[in-house]
């Protein structure tokens, strides 16, 4: 005699995220409210306002769901960082990322429980720390697109789905609306592939270019053999990126007529970035200089120095 049960289990589909709710056996309000929240990140408060029903209730289906697992479920298949299938040509990588979360809330006595197992996990390939008061996240994951908006804006799908994955597995509330206290307080953008960095790497040559300020804001790297020129600066990593090197690079690009363009093109270019932000034309002035001693010394810039984004 055939068991209907197991055969309605054999039925049941058995790859991806749907075969396991379909086992939680989740109401068609309760499939709602999960979407809402692993899929479009919202808080209870926007849920209640998204569905117009009160807050109370919201957290009445959000104990549900973490009742069945169905949160813990979800949280669990973070997003993985792009992997290219090929060397990325003139791509924006943004990597080394690091967090500090401030802890909205934690019960003391499950806190101290956690902290006691031991003060560092590895988690998706990240480092996290756990300290007394908030969360420190040390990222090894990286992040590609044409600009670095591009691949902020896919960082930051990802990190918003793996803070809910911490919430979960530590018991705790890191993200909350109206809440500033998730701080980016370092990252790095590189642009794969630049013709520079080829260049230097090649011929062996190292390059660091650093501030007025003492902080190191450009070198050449080779990661994953994709030569790289990155930004480094603790504060205004992105902008030197998205405003200054990248702009400088495209510019080479789409005005030699697909030839490399020299170093007198090199130069001159620079000479015109010096009237929008001087240190970062002296620096990459000094790039060139290191890269051919030759070359005519740069012209003498006055222009103080401007006021960055940070």
């Amino acid at each position: 005699m055939v068991d209907k049960k197991k055969e309605r289990a054999k039925s049941r589909p058995k790859n991806g995220r749907k075969s396991g709710l379909y086992d939680l056996k989740l109401t068609p309000t309760e499939r709602e409210v999960l979407s809402l929240f692993s899929d479009e990140f919202l808080t209870p408060q926007q849920v209640a306002i998204r569905r117009q029903v009160g807050v109370k209730s919201v957290y009445k289906i959000r104990k549900k769901l973490i009742q069945k697992g169905a949160l813990t479920l979800i949280n669990q298949k973070v997003e993985k960082s792009d992997t290219p299938l090929s060397q990325p040509v003139n791509q924006i990588r943004l990597h080394a990322e690091h967090y500090v979360l401030n802890i909205v809330y934690a019960n003391p006595g499950i806190w101290n429980k956690e902290r006691a197992k031991g003060n560092r996990r590895y988690i998706d390939g990240n480092t996290i720390e756990l300290n007394r008061n908030s969360i420190e996240v040390y990222s090894n994951n990286s992040f590609y697109g044409e600009t670095p908006q591009i691949a902020d804006s896919k960082a930051m799908r990802y990190w918003l789905r793996f803070f809910r994955r911490l919430e979960q597995e530590l018991k705790l509330i890191l993200v909350k609306e109206r809440k500033a206290n998730i701080n980016r307080v370092r990252a790095e953008y590189a642009e794969t592939n630049n013709e520079l960095a080829s260049k230097c790497l090649k011929e062996h040559q190292k390059v660091r270019v650093t501030g007025e300020d003492g902080k190191t804001w450009l070198v050449v790297d080779n990661s994953f053999n994709f030569n790289e020129l990155e930004t480094t600066h603790p504060l205004r990593s992105k902008y030197d990126m998205q405003n200054v090197v990248q702009p400088f690079f495209n510019d080479m690009r789409n005005n030699h007529d697909g030839k490399p363009p020299t170093l007198s093109d090199i130069l001159g270019t620079i000479n015109k970035l010096a009237q929008q932000n001087a240190e970062t034309a002296a620096g990459l002035n000094a790039v060139v200089k290191l890269m051919q001693p030759q070359q005519p010394t740069e012209q003498k810039i006055t222009r103080e120095k401007p006021n960055y984004i940070g």
